[in-house]
Order: structure tokens, then C-alpha cells, then sequence
């Protein structure tokens, strides 16, 4: 179990910048977990699969709370996509150098991470 966050910004029409991150309760397992402990870092663009699900616990003093979280199915450094469009001065991730065995992730065209 981690936390990622979802970053947004925009500017008002006045011309403000508003940022906004939004915090997801993350869920992987096995060979998953494996890989996220070593590639999932503070600041690091991630692309994340999964699904969500909701459900509810019994807190402290018997009080009933709910939780949705992520559950991975797979994950994806996005590190070259940072570089290739001179967002970021971090060094490149050679993507064949990572522990990825007996994780599927689909390759995902850059046209459509942008439009997510």
C-alpha cells in the first residue's frame, strides 16, 4: 500500500496560476509490489492501470468509514516522456534495464496520455 498523487494546474482569468493535487490510496500485489517498491519514488511520473474499489471499515470508537482505492494492475516509469518534451532535466530511464517480469503493461501512445 502507498500514495500517488494526481497534480493539476491552471491559471484564473486573471492570470493566477492554481495548482491542485489530489492524493489515490494505491493497492498492489506480488511481482507488482516488488516493482513498485523499487521504481515508485517521490516526483516520479508514473503511468498507473487498475481498477477502483470501494469499501468500509470500522474505525476508532466504533465509527464506520470508507475508502476507495486504486488497485494496480500495472505500472509504467514515464520518465522519457518527461524528457522528450523538456519537462523535466532527469536522466533517462532505459526501460529494458527494469525488473518487469510476469508484469503485463501496455505500451500507450503519447497522444493519449496527453488527452487523459
Amino acid at each position: 500500500n502507498f500514495t500517488i498523487a494526481t497534480n493539476e494546474q491552471w491559471k484564473t482569468e486573471k492570470g493566477e496560476v492554481v495548482k491542485n493535487a489530489t492524493f489515490h490510496k494505491m493497492v498492489v500485489w506480488n511481482g507488482l509490489a516488488d516493482f513498485a517498491s523499487k521504481v515508485c519514488t517521490k516526483g516520479r511520473l508514473m503511468y498507473v492501470e487498475g481498477r477502483l474499489i470501494n469499501r468500509d471499515y470500522e474505525g476508532k470508537e466504533g465509527i464506520k468509514r470508507y475508502v476507495t482505492e486504486v488497485v494496480a494492475t500495472g505500472l509504467k516509469p514515464l520518465d522519457y516522456l518527461r524528457n522528450a518534451s523538456g519537462l523535466d532535466a532527469k536522466a533517462e530511464v532505459e526501460l529494458d534495464d527494469l525488473p518487469v517480469e510476469n508484469i503485463e503493461v501496455e505500451e500507450v501512445e503519447e497522444e493519449e496520455l496527453v488527452a487523459a
